[in-house]
């Protein structure tokens, strides 16, 4: 072959028979072509044998016409095509088939460098680009430099390992694809095709993967023009991922995300401007927002149609920061957090329909900032919140936000940086695996973990590599320590506050943890923030009451205490205790009812301490009560103790009187000896209130407690009932 274009004296070339690559007389280098030529195939086949590249063009024009070329191989050569390897003003090629080609890192079929190349009616089946090395792979079929123009091609079953374009990348030209088929390409990462200016019509783009990345179509500037997109998989713009998206008449159907992983996006995703018109979207998935568009900034849609769309956070069919709909349809589309059909930062929306949408609030449009609603019909609730300040963050781990805040990224696979609202709802920090809230574990992770020199050990990475474990595994089930632990805290019952969470530091001070949510409806993360700040000692106390069930009980029945701790300060308390310290004699300790919040053991002093699961917030009680055998006659009294990881020990007593007298049925009445009259159930009431004892501590006092006895006394009843019985024997002879 290489001697009939050598000796050949015309610019045209028939070939006649097929060709084979034999290593005892052809160059691994392939055929080279130095002069301007076009080469008839006839319908040959011209195999590289995977060894050989086929056709080497340097500085020439050339164009190939009904050729199948197969097995050609780069053979490791940097830039070059498995099968062409071009440079000059034009390649172009007609009828030509291109079969189980591969090159390293550059074209698997065709690496050109010409300035302009033209590929006509032809096929690219099983071509790959590989990576063996350091180096980015492009182009799984075609890598062009410059302009190339694609009319009436296949692309299937072509493959890039390690780069953008499983089928075409061109690096710095436009691209032009004109009634064009793509189905089952594979890309590591940018796109079925990467180029900066595309430019597609009557095209089909069907089961694409892209599973580390983006979509079918990967550019600056696109303009789409009735083109079907059908069952594609990617994470970030399933479709179309640009700068700036233009897309008419067309339909999206079916596309989704790669498994496991957090997809946004699944049709359109654009980083500044997206203008869709005449479109249907039906059938697409997201796991974050956007099922259907996602927009950084400005989304224009007009008469288009979103037909069962559904992103497991927001926005069903359509996610941005600006959106804008006139004369359009929404049916069926589904969120499971907010904005059913729409979730939007600014939204303008009329002469719609929207029938059938559903979110958490059964809300079909929610805006984060503001809307403006006209001539809607058959439309859910519209939720907003009318946030109008908006933060912007940067990235580097441990995340900084321009309101002082730091923050962790709870989506992985979403952009960093950006604008967002600063929101107090935690709810929105979800696992997307179970559509559950997780931020009880976040808070736990974060208080447990941020500047705890004792906890740094079993972090083997920086904290924010662990906090995708919560929102996007089965975390439950980790093999991670800090997400061992995390679980093993929040199954004890422990909680972390949002607001004034208090952990105390080895040198005596304290960190304050304060949390909320970045939120934004674009393709950027969504954060968990948390504010810290650090003081010596901290304004805490607490309130102890100890209220007596029974002031008064017959001998050898049982006694009963409520003992209620109240958190009356502004943080969170610890392991709040209660522990039974004394009683007299006369009073023996029987048994205890709690809630399932109290921990029961026996202290080290041997008695009985009951330790509160939670944390116990501002303003909030607990309580247990606790039950004591009567021995003897006479008032007894029973002290319990109190505190928290923040409060010094607190004491509070209360007493009980124990009787042994004879009752009468139907006698309401008791004596009191201290006011020497007969009074009724009321006094008894009265007794009650005063064995509510209450007692304070705070931090910055005395922490002594002065216990006062409030329980009035009684006398003995037996004297009681001797005068009682000599009052009988006098009233008679006074008589007589």
């Amino acid at each position: 072959m290489q001697n009939l274009i050598d000796t050949s004296t015309n610019d045209v070339i028939n070939i006649n028979d097929d060709y084979k690559f034999d290593s005892t007389t052809d160059s691994t280098n392939g055929i080279q072509i130095t002069k301007n030529l076009t080469i008839n195939g006839n319908n040959h086949i011209i195999d590289g044998d995977n060894k050989a590249l086929i056709f080497n063009i340097i500085n020439s024009n050339v164009t190939l016409n009904d050729l199948t070329l197969k097995n050609g191989n780069s053979n490791n050569t940097y830039y070059s095509g498995g099968a062409v390897n071009a440079t000059g003003d034009k390649l172009i090629v007609n009828n030509c088939n291109f079969t189980n080609c591969i090159a390293l890192n550059y074209g698997g079929a065709i690496s050109s460098r010409s300035k302009l190349t033209i590929i006509n009616n032809s096929n690219f089946i099983s071509n790959s680009a590989v990576n063996y090395s350091r180096y980015v792979t492009s182009g799984g079929s075609i890598f062009s430099y410059n302009d190339l123009i694609i009319n009436n091609c296949s692309f299937t079953d072509n493959y890039v390992s390690n780069g953008g374009g499983s089928s075409i990348n061109v690096f710095s030209g436009k691209l032009h694809l004109n009634n064009s088929t793509f189905s089952n390409n594979y890309a590591s990462k940018e796109g079925t095709i990467n180029a900066n200016y595309i430019y597609a019509s009557n095209c089909t783009f069907k089961q694409n993967i892209n599973y580390e990345k983006d979509g079918a179509l990967v550019g600056n500037y696109i303009t789409v023009d009735n083109c079907d997109f059908i069952e594609n998989t990617g994470i970030l713009g399933t479709c179309i991922k640009g700068y700036k998206v233009a897309v008419n008449n067309s339909r999206f159907i079916n596309n989704t995300g790669y498994s496991d992983t957090n997809y946004l996006g699944s049709g359109i995703y654009s980083r500044e401007e997206a203008n869709v018109t005449n479109s249907i979207f039906e059938g697409n998935t997201a796991q974050y927002r956007g099922a259907a568009i996602l927009s950084n900034n400005v989304t224009n849609i007009n008469n288009c149609t979103f037909i069962n769309n559904t992103a497991k956070k927001q926005g069903g069919a359509v996610s941005g920061m600006i959106v804008n709909i006139n004369n359009s349809r929404f049916i069926e589309n589904r969120a499971n957090l907010q904005g059913g059909a729409v979730f939007a930062g600014n939204a303008t929306i009329n002469n719609s329909n929207f029938t059938n949408n559903y979110a958490r609030a059964n809300d079909s449009i929610f805006t984060i900032s503001n809307y403006t609603i006209n001539n809607l019909t058959n439309t859910n609730d519209i939720i907003s919140l009318n946030l109008t300040d908006l933060l912007d963050s940067e990235y580097h781990g441990l995340i900084n936000f321009t309101n002082g805040y730091y923050g962790f990224c709870t989506e992985p696979y979403a952009n960093t940086g950006g604008s967002g609202y600063l929101v107090d709802d935690l709810s929105l920090i979800v696992n997307v695996k179970y559509n559950m809230d997780v931020s009880e574990f976040i808070k736990i992770y974060i208080w447990y973990y941020y500047d705890n020199p004792n906890a740094t050990p079993e972090l083997d990475y920086d904290m924010y590599l662990y906090i995708s474990q919560f929102t996007n595994t089965d975390f439950y089930n980790s093999i991670y320590p800090p997400v061992i632990k995390t679980v093993e805290l929040y199954d004890s019952g422990f909680r972390v506050p949002t607001h004034n969470a208090v952990r105390k530091l080895d040198n005596g001070s304290y960190i304050i943890f304060n949390f909320r949510t970045y939120l934004t409806p674009t393709a950027n993360q969504i954060d968990i923030m948390f504010n810290v700040s650090y003081l010596d000692e901290l304004d805490t106390h607490m309130k102890v009451e100890k209220i007596t069930i029974t002031p008064v009980v017959d001998l050898g029945n049982k006694t009963s205490f409520i003992i209620r701790v109240t958190n009356d300060c502004n943080y969170t308390l610890y392991k709040v205790f209660i522990t039974e310290d004394k009683w007299d004699d006369g009073l023996i300790y029987d048994s205890w009812k709690v809630n399932n919040n109290w921990t029961y053991s026996i202290n080290n002093d041997n008695k009985p301490t009951w330790i509160y699961n939670q944390g116990l917030a501002p303003g909030e009680s607990a309580e247990i009560t606790v039950f004591f055998n009567t021995t003897e006659i006479g008032n007894f009294t029973n002290y319990v103790i109190a505190g928290s990881n923040e409060i010094p020990n607190i004491t509070a007593n209360n007493k009980t009187e124990v009787l042994n007298i004879i009752r009468h049925e139907n006698n309401t009445n008791t004596t009191n000896n201290t006011n020497n009259t007969n009074n009724t159930n009321n006094n008894t009431n009265n007794n009650t209130n005063n064995n509510n004892n209450t007692y304070n501590s705070h931090k910055k006092t005395n922490n002594s407690v002065k216990v006062v006895e409030t329980t009035p006394k009684t006398g003995n009843p037996l004297l009681i009932l001797l005068i009682g019985i000599l009052c009988l024997g006098i009233i008679p002879f006074k008589k007589n």
